[in-house]
């Protein structure tokens, strides 16, 4: 077998996480956060699409998926998740340059790496069986030996758990 060059794309400093779904590329840089990039087949190259403009040494990335949104994922070697969404019509992302963050949750401790699996839900005419669902679930696991999970929740589900876990 041989490797076949198709595209070189210089990168600011040291990748630290890769992630890819279809054409789409989101990766971690070891001091500058997170960037946004798809693959153009016609063209044969990576076009830069956006980046986070906090400083951030990203440790792991992924690509989240709901419905027919989709969202960025990073750690970082704070202890810190972050969430982005990249949206080219809001004028203040100039012109989807800017990642904007979407949620930024510490967790307490460094999660090295996490695994997106799609959903399941409940099959509607065979109970013991399971259908694919339209959301991503990041399974994550942290250097304490920790394992959780992140799961996107409808909104009305969120305020109900929020007014729950304030009082």
């Amino acid at each position: 077998k041989k490797l076949v060059i198709a595209s070189f794309y210089d990168a600011q400093f040291f990748i630290s996480s890769m992630s890819s779904i279809k054409n789409m590329l989101v990766y971690g840089d070891a001091y500058r956060s997170v960037y946004f990039a798809r693959w153009r087949e016609e063209t044969r190259q990576l076009h830069f699409l956006g980046k986070d403009f906090t400083r951030a040494e990203t440790v792991t990335t992924a690509v989240l998926f709901e419905g027919s949104q989709m969202a960025l994922f990073s750690a970082d070697s704070q202890h810190n998740f972050s969430v982005l969404n990249f949206n080219p019509e809001n004028p203040e992302t100039s012109g989807g340059l800017w990642l904007t963050p979407t949620a930024d949750i510490n967790v307490g401790a460094l999660v090295p790496s996490v695994l997106p699996l799609r959903a399941t839900k409940a099959n509607p005419t065979n109970p013991h069986a399971r259908i694919q669902a339209d959301k991503t679930v990041l399974v994550c696991s942290n250097i304490n030996g920790g394992i959780g999970y992140l799961f996107p929740i409808a909104e009305d589900k969120y305020r109900r758990l929020a007014g729950l876990t304030s009082k």
